[in-house]
């Protein structure tokens, strides 16, 4: 019995890996007769930035990072402190009064709302009625000089697309275990899900640290402040209701993720309650709509509870599992060309040899099948605290001390 609902599981895993591949060939094979011909945007736009506790150094980095936008149109800022007890914006106000190129408003807040959420509702009543487009950016998060602008460029391909997603990048590549880990994560398979997603529209979420919506969407739809996970709830509400998410994959963010175990264990466990939120806004919205995106959780909830790294050790010792061992070696072998695929769409790595690009593949997936046992604990943890509702917390933020901004360590991306 255990060994035919683990067939099913596996078995629709790899029918919606294979999809996403088809896509990609798809993606492929349209690429060759040429990209078709755009005049840049050049819509208003109006970047949110909530912050707590923010080091003053990291978010004058962020925000010098703005001032180098390349963008065609009109920017504005709204920074929101929730209720920092460091003294990061006096250093914000003194970068503030030197001239700048781009319209800036800084609100504080006297208490810290708790959410993210909160604070980005807030800032949205500050938005002016000029804005066509809100962009959402996290406080220890860099754009490159051009992120906004394909961002826009892709977003307003289509007047069906109401949000967009850049490509979120660790900036610790380098680093420990955990920082390594991510980063395969985040420019390996992640990457080739959402560009294979976004070709219909269904991105599945748009990642916190770098998002653009528009604002009548935003007007319509609501906010963030009921959610703890805002952007992943946020976005399956979006796709319920029939609107289309894209995702930018030349608009490039570099953004600060877990460096430990702690920090990663909590990061996930409050996003794995964020996907229990996230079905449950979307049921509510539209039964039939939540029952399209079901390939989705169905996805994510094999690679979260299921993924093959475990499977594979039973299946030696388990009679009459053939079946099972061929279905996880070709997940593995899905997951595998879909990371090469994606590695040859990284900007960082369209130049590299096809050798080494076989070897990073390999290595990344074994990565990334290592991270998702690694993660099973916490995305266990978080889905019983969002289906027995317990009391939401943040897990990442810390009430005093510098080092914690308002989505700190990064919500970066919350998975497929």
């Amino acid at each position: 019995m255990l060994l035919s609902v683990l067939e099913v599981i596996v078995g629709l895993s790899n029918v919606i890996l294979g999809v996403l591949l088809l896509f990609h060939v798809r993606s492929a094979l349209r690429a060759t007769i040429g990209p078709c011909s755009q005049e840049p945007a050049q819509g208003n736009v109006a970047i949110m930035i909530p912050f707590f506790n923010e080091p003053h150094d990291t978010l004058i980095d962020a925000l010098n990072a703005i001032e180098q936008q390349d963008y065609l149109g009109r920017i504005e800022i709204i920074l929101v402190d929730d209720g920092s007890t460091n003294d990061t914006s006096v250093h914000v106000r003194r970068w503030l009064a030197q001239r700048r190129h781009w319209r800036y408003h800084l609100e504080v807040l006297e208490r810290n709302g708790g959410r993210k959420g909160k604070a980005l509702d807030i800032a949205m009543g500050l938005v002016s009625r000029m804005a066509e487009v809100v962009t959402v950016i996290d406080s220890d998060t860099l754009l490159a000089p051009s992120a906004l602008q394909r961002a826009m460029d892709v977003l307003l391909q289509d007047e069906r697309n109401v949000a967009c997603c850049g490509l979120i990048i660790p900036m610790q590549r380098q680093g420990n275990l955990v920082e390594k880990l991510q980063y395969y994560e985040h420019t390996g398979f992640l990457l080739a899900v959402k560009h294979a997603q976004s070709k219909i529209g269904k991105v599945a979420v748009i990642a916190g640290a770098f998002s653009l919506h528009r604002t009548w969407a935003l007007k319509e739809l609501g906010g963030w402040g009921q959610w703890l996970v805002e952007d992943v709830a946020w976005t399956w509400k979006a796709l319920a209701n029939g609107y289309r998410i894209v995702y930018a994959e030349d608009a490039i963010a570099y953004t600060v993720c877990p460096s430990s175990f702690t920090q990663l264990f909590r990061q996930r466990r409050r996003w794995a309650r964020g996907k229990v939120e996230a079905v449950v806004a979307a049921w509510q919205t539209s039964r039939w709509q939540s029952v399209l995106l079901m390939p989705w959780t169905l996805l994510w909830g094999q690679i979260s509870f299921l993924p093959c790294l475990l499977i594979a050790p039973a299946l030696a010792w388990v009679p009459g599992s053939s079946g099972l061992a061929v279905m996880v070696t070709l997940n593995v072998g899905l997951m595998i060309v879909l990371y090469l695929l994606a590695h040859k769409r990284d900007p960082n790595h369209r130049r590299v040899a096809r050798g080494a690009r076989i070897s990073a593949a390999l290595k990344a997936t074994a990565c990334n099948l290592l991270f998702d046992v690694i993660n099973i604990p916490a995305n266990l943890l978080g889905v019983v605290d969002g289906v027995c509702n317990r009391p939401k917390a943040w897990l990442t933020r810390l009430p005093h001390g510098a080092g914690n901004s308002a989505s700190s360590p990064n919500d970066a991306d919350a998975s497929t």
